[in-house]
Formats: C-alpha cells, structure tokens, sequence
C-alpha cells in the first residue's frame, strides 16, 4: 500500500504513521484524555464516516502510553471480533481478551511465550485466584474466555439449547435473546476487576483504557443491544471504555446517564489552514501541487471532512495520470469535488437504510 492509499485508511496505519500524517485534533485529543485519565469517565464518540473517528482513536492510544499518567490503552476493532459469535455475546469475550494480551506483552513483558498456547494447556488443578502469580491469572482469565468462546460455538452450531444469555428490550412485552456461553456477564466485570487490581494497580497503574472502535458500523438497534446488555460491564472500576457509536446521547443509547460521562462529536477539521496542511501532508513524496484556488475549493466542498478531502486529492491525482502536468488547478478541482459528493451522496442513502434494518 503506498503512502497516499494509506492515509485513506488509517486501520492500517502504524503508530509512527499516525504521529507523521497527523494533522491538527489537539482539542479533541485534549478532551478525550481529560474525561478518561482525569474525570476517569467514559467517554462516546461519534461521526460521519470518514471524520477521522479510527485515526484519533489510534492517535488516542499512542498519547496515552505516553501519558505521564500511567493507563494501559487496549485498542479494539468491534467488526473484526464478530468472528468469535454476534456482535452482542463477542464483545465482553473480546474485551477481556484484549486486555489480558495488552497485559501479557506490555507490561508482563512475556513476549517470548505464547498466551494462546499455555491457554490451550490442561489444567489438572485450579488454584483460586488469591493463590495465582501475575502470569497465571492472565493464563486463566484468557482461558475463560477461549472456553466461553467454544462453548458459544457449540451451542450454536450443535443447537444444544441456551445455557445462558442476555436479554435486549425491543419493546414493552417482547425480548430478544442473546447466547453468550455459560458465564453471565458479571463473570467478565470480575475477571477485568481483578486484572486490573492485582496486577496493573500494584504496578502504578492508573488503570486501562478500552477502545471499542468501529461499533457505528453496526446496525443501529445491535450499537443499543450492546450497550444495554453490557452497561454493567462499562462500570468495572479502574477500567474506562470509549465506544465509537452511530449513536448522539446516552438517551438514545437507553443507558443510565451514568455511563459515558461525556459525548464528543467529531467534526471535520477547524478551518482552512488546516486542510491546506492535509493536502500538503497528503502530496508529500509526490509530483502533486495544488494551486490556492484548488484548495478553497475543496475546503468549501467538505469543509474539512478528512476522508472527503483525501478522496478528492486522490481523484485529482488520478484525473492528471495521463496528464504532462502535475498541477491540481480550480477546474480539476471542482471536478473531483463533484465526482466524491456525487459517490458520498448514494452511499450515504445505502448506509441509512442499512442502519435501520
């Protein structure tokens, strides 16, 4: 992937890309580590696709391991742990799963042994959790959950019966049901609690931070079902939990208003000079120049929507291919413009008939 698709798709960014390419969100980073690290709240956020939700959350990250605030940040993409189950039963599995690896090569330092296989070990006996070392309560906790994860899995696919589950309002009278193992869900609170206090704590720790990323790519109804199922869980002490929604309001989310104690809309970039700088950051290592012209074009169009403005430096450059010029003038511009706002148009219709099914 070349440096230019890259900044499309800031999933496959590293750290040290991200710090390179990135561009202004010193007053949302600000409030992020405000309401996490020093409120010690929760925190949602939400968007339009493209305002930058996964690149600050992945800025996020690398601002909290610097943080002279110890927490430990535990990054998770919400869509890829549907591999485990539904989105409702996968996530508390997913959670304590990505803190114990978090846990286990970061501060544990164990790197040279494979959590996945000392997981997989019989166990012939089981001390109580008073009696474990560091390393073997991380052992048993990620071996809960693999055990939950197979149990799901049997029940599913063997159609055994429900040995447990959740339960989601739809309305007054009917319930959806969820299977999600054998363990309810204060099963997973327990587990994160004593992670955190026994070994994160004793260690100087101010706790962890989890980042549920990618959850507004969800139906709508299945972003509530998450949350009401599981609000409980975005309570564990010393854990914070920022969850990326399609949602505005914790009414809207129908949980107590406890539970995230603050909400921030991203919006595009603050102003001109700010995207005149995305564009010079995205033509980097390029022939590409923009005229001024060009620019105020484009800032006009998007008003500083991030993937809206790379899309459209990226259709420029695909308009100048054939081109002896590498010059990005008002006309190729307007052209591009038009192009992505006629693209962004129809499949923001397909994405709102989606999130309502």
């Amino acid at each position: 992937m070349s440096h230019l698709d890259a900044m499309l798709s800031a999933a496959h960014l590293t750290p040290d890309q991200i710090l390179k390419v990135r561009v202004d969100r010193e007053n949302e980073i600000s409030t992020c580590l405000e309401t996490l690290v020093n409120d010690r709240r929760n925190l949602l956020v939400f968007g339009d696709r493209g305002a930058g939700k996964t690149f600050l959350m992945k800025l996020l990250c690398s601002e909290l391991a610097a943080s002279s605030e110890k927490v430990l940040p535990v990054y998770l993409d919400i869509m890829s742990s549907l591999a485990w189950g539904d989105a409702i039963s996968s996530l508390p599995r997913a959670i304590l799963m990505g803190i114990c690896r978090s846990i286990w090569y970061e501060v544990l330092d164990m790197g040279s042994s494979d959590l996945h296989q000392l997981a997989e070990q019989v166990v012939e006996t089981v001390d109580t959790a008073n009696d474990e070392d560091d390393d073997e309560l991380v052992v048993s906790a990620y071996r809960f959950v693999a055990s939950e994860t197979r149990e799901f899995m049997r029940q599913r696919a063997g159609q055994f019966g429900v040995s447990g589950g959740v339960r989601a309002i739809v309305s007054p009278g009917k319930t959806r049901e969820y299977s999600y193992g054998v363990a309810p869900p204060h099963a997973y609170s327990d587990r994160l609690r004593d992670l955190t206090e026994k070994i994160l704590v004793p260690r100087g720790y101010g706790g962890s931070v989890v980042i549920c990323d990618e959850a507004n790519k969800l139906p709508i109804l299945q972003q509530v079902d998450l949350l009401e199922n599981f609000f409980s869980l975005f309570q564990t002490s010393h854990v914070r939990f920022v969850f990326v929604a399609g949602l505005r309001t914790n009414e809207e989310l129908n949980v107590p208003k406890e539970v995230f104690g603050h909400v921030l809309e991203l919006g595009g970039l603050p102003g001109h000079d700010a995207v005149e700088e995305l564009i010079d950051v995205y033509c980097k290592g390029s022939d590409l120049v923009f005229t001024k012209d060009a620019t105020e074009i484009i800032w006009d169009a998007f008003k500083g929507h991030p993937l809206d403005t790379l899309d459209a430096c990226k259709n420029c450059l695909h308009r100048l291919s054939d081109k002896d010029t590498k010059l990005v003038d008002a006309r190729v511009a307007a052209l591009s413009c038009l192009h992505i706002q006629s693209d962004r148009y129809e499949r923001r219709l397909r994405e709102r008939l989606y999130s309502r099914e």
